[in-house]
């Protein structure tokens, strides 16, 4: 039995012991010594630790997010003690440049000579000042989405890093770089947005807040990795370009009327369909900031957030944390509210969810991926929702899309071709507008220094408001299709989008071949 333990006492010491090597309790002799770096120079891991006097933990939470500069050298991880000490004194970390950033910063200085963007060489870091240039190019071009990807001609063996922008749901090319510097773009773009910048095998997403010339700009980013390299999508969300009004977007008087007697109802589903880029997050903005008082409370779940309003209980989705819409939606229906928001009908239980806080007494607004209103009746259907229960709680679906408008500097009068006339004339009759009612008076885009030579300058929403009257009710629980739905709702009164872009082309507000290029697949 003394034997025995004794035994145990030794393997009971043995292992207090290496617990407390495990957890990093070693005396004095034990501490790496900080002086004696690796043979080329670089630190460990436990080097760096002990410098920054810091949690493993910590420090692998600076690593992910690009605050310091890591190399892997195998399996481990080296640091250089100039990376490490520049750390210490609250600097970026510099990135390494195998050329020089000339082609990089004259593109930005040819690009810009519309906005008059200047980017100048900065010894410090030129890959710092030319990723604001380019940032401060698209916001004076108006652009919603910056795009910079690795492109390679067939035969060329070193390729180029390509920028284009979107402006006003288009891409334009704007210039090429030195495709060897993509990768230090690509890390400036990361460190900025919170993301790893030693993962370049996955898609990773980050956000970043940032005053540009003193404006609040909201950059949500996107990294994918790619044939040559990694490409980066940008969306900028200006905060001060959007005043929520209802009463300023771009709707026909009845229309307006429509959507105003619907969001005053107490209860009932709204929906706002459209592809993806089609503005349905800016109307249902303003639908809501028109409801926004004291006398309601308002709760949004959405994914992102896009813009804060005073006096909402807003939701950020968390989908690892375990918070996805339909637990958001579980949580809201608890929390006595007037007025819901689900940013996206995505699952059969969210859509069974929104109308359900309809038929119990909820204002409540959505949106869903279709291409019109008919068509959502028969995704919702598709997707598992009751063609009773669809009848009951959904009040009013606004299909919208958005189309570019004409210049009002350098746009001239027009007259369209008998071919043009004769389609913009069926339309507008299969759309519900009298087309003798119409001015006609069409114009044509021309191209300025004030709209970068494209002849249009903003862009505005074409819409089709679809009220669930009782004749659609009754198709709709009788299994009527699509172009039946959309034709009692034509005999009811609604507008249809193509006849909306043509009322807004005979007006002058677009031309008639953005309606043809924007309502093609309708």
């Amino acid at each position: 039995m003394a034997r025995t333990k004794r035994k145990t006492t030794k393997k009971s010491t043995k292992r207090v012991a290496t617990s407390k090597v495990q957890k990093g309790r070693v005396s004095q002799s034990e501490k790496p010594d900080l002086a004696a770096s690796a043979s080329d120079g670089l630190l460990t891991m436990e080097q760096t630790i002990e410098r920054l006097k810091t949690t493993r933990a910590t420090f692998y939470r600076w690593l992910r997010a690009g605050k310091i500069k890591g190399l892997k050298v195998g399996r481990q991880w080296r640091f250089r003690p100039e990376d490490v000490e520049r750390f210490l004194h609250g600097e970026g970390p510099r990135v390494d440049l195998p050329v020089g950033p000339d082609s990089l910063v004259q593109g930005l200085n040819v690009a810009g000579k519309v906005h008059e963007v200047v980017v100048g060489k900065t010894p410090e870091d030129p890959i710092v000042q030319s990723v604001n240039g380019l940032i401060l190019l698209a916001l004076r071009s108006s652009a919603s989405d910056i795009h910079i990807q690795p492109m390679r001609e067939p035969g060329d063996d070193n390729g180029v890093g390509s920028v284009r922008l979107r402006i006003d749901g288009v891409l334009h090319p704007s210039f090429d770089f030195d495709i060897r510097l993509l990768p230090a773009v690509v890390q400036r773009f990361k460190q900025m947005a919170g993301c790893d910048p030693s993962t370049k095998r996955v898609p990773q997403d980050g956000r970043c807040m940032m005053k540009v010339e003193g404006e609040p700009v909201d950059l949500r980013l996107n990294f994918a990795p790619a044939m040559y390299g990694e490409s980066i999508t940008g969306r900028l969300l200006r905060r001060q370009a959007l005043a929520f009004s209802l009463a300023d977007m771009p709707f026909a008087d009845r229309d307006m009327q429509t959507i105003r007697e619907a969001i005053a109802s107490p209860y009932g589903v709204i929906i706002v369909a459209g592809p993806t880029g089609s503005g349905k997050t800016t109307t249902l903005y303003n639908c809501l900031k028109e409801l926004n008082e004291p006398a309601r409370k308002i709760i949004t779940i959405e994914d992102p957030v896009e813009y804060t309003f005073p006096g909402m209980v807003q939701m950020q989705l968390n989908a690892r944390e375990g918070l996805t819409f339909e637990s958001a939606m579980r949580s809201a229906m608890r929390a006595d509210p007037d007025v819901i928001m689900m940013g996206e009908i995505r699952t059969p239980d969210s859509m069974q969810q929104c109308m359900q806080a309809a038929l119990t007494g909820h204002l409540v607004f959505t949106s869903l991926h279709t291409n019109s209103a008919a068509a959502t009746l028969t995704r919702m259907i598709d997707i598992g929702a009751d063609p009773f229960l669809i009848s009951e709680s959904v009040r009013l679906i606004v299909g919208q899309r958005l189309i570019r408008r004409l210049c009002p500097h350098c746009s001239k009068p027009t007259t369209p071709s008998t071919e043009q006339l004769e389609q913009a004339k069926a339309m507008a009759h299969s759309g519900g507008v009298d087309w003798n009612t119409l001015s006609r008076e069409f114009r044509q885009s021309v191209g300025c220094a004030k709209c970068s030579q494209t002849g249009y300058r903003g862009r505005t929403a074409l819409v089709e408001m679809m009220v669930l009257s009782e004749p659609i009710g009754s198709a709709l629980r009788r299994g009527a299709s699509e172009h039946e739905l959309h034709t009692i709702a034509v005999g009811c009164g609604m507008t249809t989008m193509s006849a909306d872009g043509v009322r807004r082309a005979a007006t002058g507000e677009t031309s008639l071949d953005e309606v043809f290029r924007g309502t093609a697949n309708l």
